[in-house]
């Protein structure tokens, strides 16, 4: 069973105050954007896809920014999230590397 995006970034933004190191809006809207590639990619999002396919999962990333604009998830991430997990993040090449940035572990 594959995480989902919710609690992936759950397990990215869920760290203690960064005290000054804080990463920059641009950053954590990459960071997004990178999870749900991602997450995309987990689920077969990167093989050959039909016109239908690819416009449903199209939808589907839209959605996703959407709920987490609604969870204020980009607040939680340049107030709370030390800069250097979201470099991690960016540079995860793989739901295993994204889930290894969680300082928490």
């Amino acid at each position: 069973m594959r995480p989902s995006i919710a609690f992936l970034l759950g397990c990215v933004l869920a760290v203690s105050a960064a005290c000054g190191d804080e990463p920059s809006k641009a950053d954590c809207e990459k960071l997004l954007a990178h999870l749900i590639e991602l997450q995309a990619k987990a689920g077969g999002g990167d093989a050959e896809l039909s016109a239908p396919a690819k416009e449903a999962l199209e939808k589907q990333k839209k959605q996703v920014v959407e709920f987490a604009a609604g969870q204020k998830i980009n607040a939680t991430c340049t107030e709370k999230t030390p800069k250097k997990v979201v470099k991690c993040g960016l540079g995860a090449k793989s739901l295993e590397d994204l889930a290894d940035c969680d300082e928490g572990k």
